[in-house]
């Protein structure tokens, strides 16, 4: 059995008005998120779990982002204007960004997956010839061993239940996803407020997403795709997980960090950039930022 790592690759507050009818949750950004009204939904049974074994001495240790922000020896992850890829979720009585997962249940599902796709094929006649678990064994470790680092890293992580994790700590899970399941399509035209500037999320796609798609056969990426697919609607509660794509959305990190972010639960998951409650924020930062260069100067 292979560890599962893998080589390096490239890699929020003002409210709104009330009339608006909005609610503030926390996020695990430690910030406020002003959102619409919610709708509630249930999480659905994460089915039996395959046992694999992790090697954790090939990876570096974990860190989640509430200490990467808040670190003074590390410089933050992501800058101002980055181009984030949000799951907005509906399935925890509330519309949020964060997604709820257990990284080691995912790796553990990672076989069933493979497995449901062989037996289709040999049913319909497309393969010749049935499987055997060694070879299902051989196709997870051969996947799993040759995940960008950054992805095996939030995957190695395993927690006794489904834990939150926060935009920032996701992107790695995300920026592959998105590399799959855009890929025919990458001049796909967001539902939010990014719709304004395709361009925008063309650059980034182009830059940090589809370099991810390099070195897999076309069996490893529908091996992936369904993977993670099946993983999101489960966790996220998406209805149609053959339109997956549609529940992608992004937003800045900027925005997303000042608390200027809200969901709307009614609206097929949109993301809305509050931008002039942002740009409020911003100036009131400089106006403190020059108060205090004036008093140390005095």
């Amino acid at each position: 059995m292979h560890p599962l790592a893998g080589p390096t690759t490239q890699t929020l507050p003002l409210p709104p008005s009330d009339s608006q009818g909005s609610e503030i949750i926390s996020t695990a950004l430690n910030e406020k998120v002003y959102l619409s009204a919610p709708t509630s939904c249930h999480l659905t049974d994460s089915g039996p779990h395959l046992e694999r074994h992790l090697d954790d001495r090939q990876i570096t240790k974990s860190t989640s982002c509430f200490e990467d922000m808040e670190s003074e020896e590390k410089p933050e992850k992501f800058q101002e204007n980055d181009v984030l890829l949000v799951y907005p979720c509906n399935s925890r009585g509330s519309p949020n960004l964060d997604l709820s997962v257990n990284p080691a249940d995912m790796i553990r599902r990672l076989p069933r997956y493979i497995r449901d796709i062989l037996e289709y094929r040999f049913l319909k006649g497309i393969s010749k010839s049935d499987y055997t678990e060694d070879e299902i064994d051989s196709l997870v470790d051969s996947i799993l061993t040759r995940l960008p680092a950054e992805l095996t890293e939030f995957l190695n992580q395993d927690y006794p239940d489904e834990k939150l994790f926060s935009p920032l700590e996701y992107q790695a899970l995300a920026r592959l996803h998105c590399a799959i399941i855009l890929f025919e399509d990458f001049k796909y035209e967001f539902r939010n407020s990014m719709a304004k500037d395709c361009a925008e999320f063309n650059d980034f796609f182009i830059k940090k997403c589809l370099p991810l798609r390099d070195g897999w056969s076309e069996d490893e990426l529908e091996f992936i795709e369904s993977w993670l697919n099946g993983e999101l609607e489960m966790s996220q509660s998406h209805p149609d997980p053959s339109e997956i794509k549609h529940y992608v959305k992004t937003c800045h990190y900027g925005v997303l960090k000042a608390g200027c972010v809200s969901v709307c639960g009614k609206c097929n998951y949109t993301v809305i950039e509050n931008r002039e409650a942002y740009k409020r924020i911003k100036n009131l930062e400089n106006q403190l930022a020059k108060c205090r260069n004036t008093a140390n100067e005095d």
